[in-house]
């Protein structure tokens, strides 16, 4: 649910209260995928190594507290790294 809300809304936010240009938008959205797309063998490794338990803890831990920073970041470097940050454990989760 947190993924396609995500999806569904941080264009808009992006677009409409932080005055991004159309492209940066769409980098932005890209960068979130493609850091989903690095994690989730990542967490597969992790996951076998050490267990679900701690990867999906760790997991929704760092997805909520990001989450909540992402409303308080207003800086775009910032904002990009923790979408990127973001992206890598929402996406890693899924599976």
């Amino acid at each position: 649910m947190t993924m396609i809300g995500l999806f569904t809304f941080l264009p808009l936010y992006l677009a409409h209260e932080l005055r991004y240009s159309p492209a940066l938008v769409g980098a932005s959205m890209t960068v979130v995928q493609g850091a989903g797309i690095l994690a989730s063998p990542v967490s597969g490794v992790l996951s076998d190594r050490r267990g679900r338990r701690p990867v999906l803890t760790t997991g929704l831990l760092v997805t909520s507290v990001l989450l909540v920073a992402l409303a308080l970041l207003k800086l775009q470097l910032l904002f990009v790294g923790a979408l990127a940050v973001l992206g890598f454990f929402l996406f890693s989760l899924q599976p």
